[in-house]
């Protein structure tokens, strides 16, 4: 066990001792037993903390000065404790407690790996979808890009539609539908709406969505296989480049 001294200016004692085969630790008059901490978990109790650093414990303390004193208030000091028994403090005097009763540690909620790993999922699907949503898809050899949201999807099928019905009526692929206003696109270009182009519609969306669809179920997996699911980071230019290209980023 380690014990981190922090200057702090008191009156008050401070007699630490240590059981290093249970891991407890004596503060004054009570006693913490530390045997449930966790790697990557830190808890307060009384005047202290207590983490795992380099697979070591360490307990945090506040070191009392009184005003005039010998030691350098700047300085943090560290006591590597090795066996068990009495921690000498600088300039304290160690006082055996009359009585020592239990203290009380208010252990964090253990959560699941299972938990964690679909939390960071939700993470993943709420980056998926916002791409689906925002991120557009490309039409006529990436010329252009195309809204993806869902009120633009439905506006899509009419003109679907509208292609159809112009080329049974003899409309050229290439040909602009007569008395069709262009498409406004998401550069805010217009392009011309030929039969061509609405037939593509439907192939160019559905080969963004599943595109996108295969990236995600690789973090999933990718997920379901760590266990540390909080170190797949969202920001990170592994992630971010992972995905099909958007008009964002084209």
């Amino acid at each position: 066990m380690k014990l981190r001294l922090i200057p702090q200016r008191s009156d008050n004692k401070l007699n630490v001792s240590v059981l290093l085969e249970t891991n407890t630790i004596y503060i004054n008059d009570k006693y913490y037993d530390l045997t449930p901490l966790l790697e990557n978990v830190r808890v307060h109790f009384d005047m202290a903390s207590a983490y795992y650093e380099d697979g070591q414990i360490v307990v945090e303390l506040p070191m009392p000065y009184k005003q005039n004193t010998s030691i350098d208030v700047m300085q943090i000091h560290e006591i590597i404790v090795e066996e068990d028994g009495i921690v000498s403090i600088p300039e304290q005097t160690y006082e055996e407690p009359e009585s020592v009763t239990e203290g009380i540690i208010e252990w964090p909620e253990i959560v699941s790996i299972e938990k964690r790993r679909e939390t960071k999922w939700r993470e993943v699907e709420a980056y998926r979808n916002n791409l689906m949503q925002k991120g557009g898809f490309p039409i006529l050899d990436n010329s252009y890009w195309l809204h993806s949201d869902l009120l633009s999807r439905y506006q899509q099928l009419g003109l679907i539609e509208l292609g159809k019905k112009a080329l049974a009526a003899g409309v050229l692929p290439d040909q602009n539908i007569p008395n069709t206003p262009a498409w406004r696109t998401m550069s805010g270009e217009y392009v011309p709406l030929t039969p061509q182009l609405t037939e593509s519609l439907v192939g160019a969306f559905l080969l963004q969505e599943a595109s996108i669809f295969a990236v995600g179920d690789y973090w999933r997996n990718q997920i379901n296989i760590s266990d540390n699911p909080e170190s797949i980071d969202l920001t990170s230019e592994t992630f971010i480049n992972s995905w099909p290209a958007t008009y964002q980023n084209s």
